[in-house]
């Protein structure tokens, strides 16, 4: 759940630019409507912005786009590399993207234009703080995915005591 709203996480793709790595997850609200949750780490802090596609007039080359009245300047670009997905995504690992991503810094939103060989996406993003994300597990395998910190899905946990039920069924057979 982002800001109250359901949202279901169907795939993931993880990508690198260099020594700076990010994971795009696509999340459908009960709508059916899609829309992508960027999680990247950054000096030990993890950063979250939700995007929804929009139409906007701009070109990658582009220092500034206006966008409902609002300048976005380019802060970054470059060509980022896919180094794993899951789910039913159109990607292959190690497939290049072109990306120019815009920020408006009096609203912290962001514009950003993909690039996937000529097939190019246009996105509007808002920056959320952590408070605004709730996981909620329905038992689907990719709701159990951490988005916190490391990023990597959560490790399930065993319990001594059953480690300890072990060791003495195995010292009985041994034993007995």
């Amino acid at each position: 759940r982002i800001k109250g709203k359901e949202y279901r996480v169907s795939r993931m793709i993880a990508y690198a630019q260099e020594n700076w790595k990010w994971k795009e997850y696509t999340l459908r609200d009960t709508s059916g409507r899609l829309s992508w949750l960027y999680v990247e780490t950054d000096q030990g802090e993890t950063e979250y912005t939700l995007y929804t596609k929009c139409r906007f007039s701009g070109t990658m080359n582009d220092i500034s786009i206006n966008y409902n009245g609002r300048v976005y300047n380019r802060y970054e670009s470059g060509v980022a590399v896919v180094k794993s997905y899951f789910g039913p995504e159109d990607v292959d690992v190690n497939e290049r993207v072109r990306f120019s991503d815009y920020r408006n810094e009096e609203t912290e939103t962001y514009l950003s234009i993909e690039d996937w060989e000529g097939e190019k996406e246009y996105t509007y993003g808002e920056e959320l703080d952590e408070k605004d994300i709730v996981i909620l597990s329905d038992g689907n395998a990719y709701a159990n995915t951490a988005f916190r910190g490391s990023m990597e899905p959560k490790k399930k946990r065993v319990s001594s005591g059953w480690i300890l039920v072990g060791i003495v069924v195995i010292c009985c057979m041994i034993g007995g």
